[in-house]
């Protein structure tokens, strides 16, 4: 018996033995913008041959469309990309973003792209010279533009200098008006003339140089997993593309967007599904403590509702993890498509603020939206709109905003209990009425508010409580702030709503008063003054904020306070830091 034993472990062996085997060590890899050379291959890449472009360590070649994945980073790679800026070529693709990688990572072993300090990703150039001609809508291109019709479809062309400088204007689409907000002809190559969407407010000359850039995401992972972008800061420009943003995760599971500035661009609003990370067909993604900011733009009536400009907007999508993000955008959060197999998104200790809606919900089921901070929300802090179910807002604080609870359909399918609503105008403003389905409100505090509004009915709680709702639990008391001065939520030792909430503890996103709430520094750099991002703080910082504030150029980092908007405020802090002062964001 033993023999046998012995016999059959020894086959077993020798067959393993004659199975090819090769070992493949993670590594850390670098990039390095200065020094680095993108022929070093992956195995002797290092901290002291790094390579050079962000492209080389995504694609493993330096062209994007002939990637090589054996001299990509691998399975457990760890990419520190050292700072500096990163050029993004278009894609043209709202789904494919320009530094996706080619492999994937896997459970144990994800590959990371880490930011080593200030590392900016913006789009690349493509075309630039002189201008030779333009009309009201169009512009005759310099000779050394592509001869080919419809080359330029879609592109964004700026004014940098001369006559005009400081507009940007999309190229149209060759398709039929009011799509996306375009209309008919593009680019005709024969004599470089390109029609755009918008008229010029000044007419471009020959003074006038011009940039060309092709639109598209950025950043991401599309169809890899277990990827992750950790530290930089991602600036959008021209690289505006409907239906999608600057990060993008198109079907892809275990991936993480995690201590990053998205500078999204301001372009009036043509509700067309413009976000600042778009997560379609994915599951298990972390967006954890990011800056994202969407400068509120002017409203342009569209083919879809003003509420689908959301910094980040998510299509069947399962297992979304949202946490810890400081959100400015026309919307803030928006699970907007069907859920996938399950839903399961967890929203949690986010501040959205200066927006017209915090939260929207639509076609989705089972998502937990808790512990969140609603500010200076012009519209509302909760839209539970169509087709949802198990949808649970709780302990939130919603202060200084026009509405908690809003819709205009009935309502169904979700949760509203144990939140702080104060200085909010009307807390619940739902003009369809109630609904009939499942809906249930109860144990929250509302104080400083004019009415409630429901379908034809106005008036106090007691209106609301009339139809059912808030008859359990809820108050009309003063939470006592630690400061609301100071943007202090903490609640006093002496706060009534302390032990109100269904489980006795505190109403409000502070429940055990140690929760982190927004952004935190960690390994991210923000703007601060330096609007032109060169390394210091000077008068061409203080020039770009006031075209930024009169608007003959596109608000982005200029919005120094992060109120949605650029203004003399932002004007007056770059001035003041370019004197000597400290640059103050709050």
């Amino acid at each position: 018996m033993k023999v046998w034993f012995y016999l059959r472990a020894y086959r077993l062996l020798l067959a393993l033995a004659l199975i090819p085997f090769t070992d493949v060590q993670a590594k850390d890899l670098y990039v390095d913008s200065a020094i680095g050379n993108d022929s070093t291959t992956w195995a002797a890449n290092g901290s002291a041959s790094p390579w050079r472009t962000l492209g080389r360590a995504s694609w493993g070649s330096t062209n994007r469309n002939a990637p090589n994945p054996s001299q990509a980073a691998q399975a457990g790679d760890t990419v520190f990309v050292r700072a500096g800026t990163y050029l993004a070529p278009g894609t043209g693709s709202r789904m494919d973003p320009a530094f996706g990688p080619v492999n994937s990572g896997t459970s144990g072993a994800p590959i990371i792209f880490r930011a080593q300090g200030l590392v900016i990703i913006q789009p690349q150039i493509a075309q630039a010279d002189v201008v030779q001609s333009a009309s009201a809508g169009s512009i005759q291109l310099a000779t050394s533009a592509s001869s080919l019709n419809d080359a330029y479809a879609g592109w964004y062309i700026r004014i940098v200098s001369g006559t005009g400088a400081g507009q940007s204007r999309r190229i149209s689409l060759p398709q039929a008006p009011g799509g996306q907000g375009v209309t008919a002809g593009s680019y005709t190559g024969a004599t470089r003339t390109a029609q755009i969407q918008n008229v010029w407010s000044v007419i471009p000359n020959s003074t006038s140089r011009y940039e060309l850039t092709m639109p598209g995401a950025l950043v991401g992972a599309i169809s890899k997993n277990y990827i992750t972008w950790d530290g930089f800061r991602i600036v959008e420009g021209d690289s505006y593309s409907p239906d999608t943003g600057p990060v993008v995760f198109w079907a892809t599971d275990h991936a993480s967007f995690i201590n990053n500035w998205v500078d999204g661009t301001a372009l009036p609003l043509h509700c067309d599904n413009h976000n600042s990370i778009r997560i379609e067909g994915s599951t298990n993604i972390l967006i954890r403590n990011n800056v994202l900011n969407i400068p509120r733009s002017n409203y342009v009536v569209g083919i879809n509702n003003p509420q689908n400009e959301a910094a980040i907007m998510m299509y069947y999508t399962d297992n979304a993890v949202i946490e810890n993000n400081d959100v400015t955008a026309f919307t803030g959060i928006f699970p907007k498509g069907g859920s996938g197999a399950n839903g399961g998104h967890l929203i949690r200790y986010n501040r959205v603020h200066n927006c017209s809606k915090a939260f929207r919900v639509s076609y989705h089921t089972n998502v937990a939206i808790y512990q969140n901070l609603v500010e200076n929300c012009d519209d509302m802090a909760f839209q539970p709109a169509e087709n949802i179910s198990n949808i649970r807002f709780y302990n939130n604080t919603i202060v200084d905003s026009a509405s908690a609870l809003n819709n205009w359909f009935p309502s169904t399918g979700f949760e509203f209990y144990n939140n702080i609503v104060a200085n909010v105008t009307v807390p619940v403003y739902l003009e369809g009425g109630a609904g009939s389905g499942p809906f249930v409100s109860d144990h929250n505090d509302y104080s400083g508010y004019n009415q409630f509004i429901i379908g034809g009915t106005r008036g106090p709680l007691s209106v609301w409580q009339a139809l059912g709702y808030d008859t359990v639990g809820s108050l009309e008391v003063n939470p006592l702030f630690v400061s609301t001065a100071s943007r202090d939520f903490h609640l006093q030792a002496g706060s009534p709503v302390r032990t109100t909430s269904r489980s006795g503890q505190p109403m409000g996103m502070y429940i055990t008063g140690s929760e982190t709430i927004g952004f935190t520094l960690g390994t991210t750099l923000p703007p601060g003054c330096d609007v032109n991002i060169d390394g210091s703080i000077n008068v061409s910082d203080v020039q770009l904020s006031v075209n930024q504030a009169i608007g003959s150029v596109s608000c982005g980092a200029g919005d120094i306070n992060h109120d949605g908007r650029c203004d003399v405020v932002d004007v007056q802090r770059i001035v003041n830091s370019a004197l000597g002062g400290a640059c103050n964001t709050q």
